[in-house]
């Protein structure tokens, strides 16, 4: 099914063109043989330092090139990974492909602007840096250059309940006038219970964390095959560090609408739900004074064959306004398959306040670090005015 979309107000960003160069295929052996393995770590570390200058670099895709390039293969099968047979993966990527503009013409675009406003702080552009684990796996100083890549762009950075950091020293690296939010999930019963008195602290002594987003879509760690299939290949030793990662005895406690209900009244942040996907769960947690949903089925690594939230979010912002809930006073967000500045103009269109994207800037900081990261969100703010402006 295809969508047409009229476009909202238009925007006004200044950027200039680059010029991509290419880099060689990767070509890796599975023969466990240490002159082979030797080898490919050799091609792999010259692909890195010959890699092409980040003047190069036009489009989120080339970012995913060069990572896939000169990433160690567990990195990348960590980080690229979808659930089982990667449909849900594919689709969250496609599906934005079946949704086309229909725009006006002959409109004053000589005042444009990309700014928007989230829990009443105002953000340089309507898209933020999602949360996820194994950051370090790509760079040392992991979110810590997110954060600051945000920080310098002036968008928010969904920060992440398993940091690299010590979280007081992380936070420290925020600014008073930059704003974040919280990504939260519990592991057992005692640290839901514990929950108040961990937001309190947030409260009092992170003023700077605007929002909790509580993970809903994480019962345990979907059935990645491929990044399964690639570790196995490997020397155990080479892919230690993935294990608290992937280890299917991962378990996270199970939370309830109920707990939800007290979860709210325990604190004065906002709270959205991650992980939604369906219309009626959102409408739900509009019912029960929560402050908005993350549309989301966890970038394709989770249920596979679990539908693109981009299709989710369409359904769900007419359910809320069919119940007469404004499009302010409930937010929507979603995250999955973004790739392009019109990704999120079309989220945008069909109701969202917000979009996340995860894999593209942990590419961006792969082989680039913080100034890929600062270049990635540059290059999705020249992608929106690009395609507002277009007639």
């Amino acid at each position: 099914m295809f969508r047409l979309l009229n476009l909202p107000r238009l925007l006004r960003f200044k950027y200039q063109p680059l010029t991509l160069t290419t880099v060689p295929l990767l070509s890796y052996s599975n023969d466990n043989d240490d002159d082979d393995d030797d080898l490919v770590e050799m091609e792999r570390l010259h692909r890195l330092a010959n890699k092409p200058p980040l003047s190069a670099i036009l489009s989120i895709s080339d970012f995913e090139h060069v990572a896939k390039q000169t990433l160690p293969p567990g990195t990348w099968g960590y980080y690229s990974t979808g659930s089982d047979d990667e449909f849900s993966l594919r689709e969250n990527n496609y599906a934005f492909g079946r949704i086309f503009f229909r725009p006006k013409c002959l409109v004053d675009v000589s005042e444009m602007s990309t700014e928007t406003t989230l829990f009443s702080d105002n953000f340089d552009a309507p898209f933020y840096c999602s949360a996820f684990a194994g950051s370090p796996m790509a760079h040392p100083d992991a979110e810590k250059n997110l954060l600051r890549a945000c920080m310098a762009e002036n968008i928010p950075y969904l920060i992440p309940y398993q940091l690299s950091f010590p979280f007081t020293d992380f936070m420290n690296i925020s600014t008073n006038n930059h704003f974040n939010f919280h990504q939260v999930h519990f592991y057992t019963k005692e640290q839901l219970i514990n929950a108040p008195q961990y937001f309190a602290n947030l409260e009092q002594n992170h003023p700077n964390i605007k929002a909790l987003f509580i993970n809903v879509d994480l019962p345990c760690i979907g059935n990645r095959e491929k990044d399964t299939k690639i570790r196995n290949s490997l020397d155990p030793l080479a892919t230690s560090e993935l294990s608290v990662f992937v280890s299917p005895a991962v378990k996270y406690h199970n939370i309830t609408w109920d707990d939800m209900v007290q979860l709210k009244s325990s604190t004065k942040l906002p709270i959205v739900l991650k992980g939604v996907l369906h219309s009626e769960d959102v409408l739900k947690a509009a019912q029960i004074g929560l402050a908005g949903c993350l549309i989301s089925n966890h970038g394709g690594r989770q249920l596979d064959f679990a539908m693109p939230p981009i299709e989710i979010l369409a359904e769900s912002r007419e359910l809320l306004r069919k119940n007469n809930i404004g499009d302010n006073e409930f937010l929507l967000f979603i995250d999955g398959g973004v790739r392009r500045g019109s990704d999120i103009i079309k989220a945008l269109c069909l109701g969202a306040n917000g979009v996340g994207l995860g894999r593209p800037f942990l590419y961006a900081m792969a082989t680039y670090g913080q100034p890929g990261v600062e270049h990635a969100i540059k290059i999705l703010k020249y992608h929106n005015i690009k395609s507002f402006i277009q007639p």
